[in-house]
């Protein structure tokens, strides 16, 4: 059975951190945003100390890191010029950031048609 929550990922431990508070619920899974989920500011994925939290993880029976995308994709949105086109490619670098930290499974919320539906 897989028991956890979500974790912040911050400060300059980032991806260590959020092991480390998940360990601390004796949480077996975690489940991160790579960033504020309000807006599209990352840190480089060199940033997220992405080893020392794997490895912290594997020493503390973490078994799975989930990713929880931004709430700024909205896959929905017809309604804005080029918006899409923002959406997705965000995702994609998304999705790069989820796999750099070891996440199997990422959580997208599709969005809201924005009054177009």
């Amino acid at each position: 059975m897989l028991i956890g929550s979500h974790v912040s990922i911050s400060g300059k431990e980032m991806l260590l951190n959020s092991a480390k508070e998940a360990a601390s619920y004796n949480a077996n899974v975690m489940m991160v945003y790579t960033g504020a989920p309000q807006n599209t500011r990352r840190k480089p994925i060199e940033e997220l100390n992405v080893e020392a939290g794997k490895q912290y993880m594997k020493e503390h029976g973490i078994e799975e890191v989930v990713v929880h995308a931004p709430y700024i994709i909205n896959l929905a949105n017809t309604t804005k010029e080029g918006y899409i086109d923002f959406a997705i490619d965000f995702l994609k670098e998304e999705l790069k950031r989820a796999e750099a930290v070891g996440a199997t499974q990422v959580v997208l919320h599709p969005g809201s048609h924005v009054g177009a539906g």
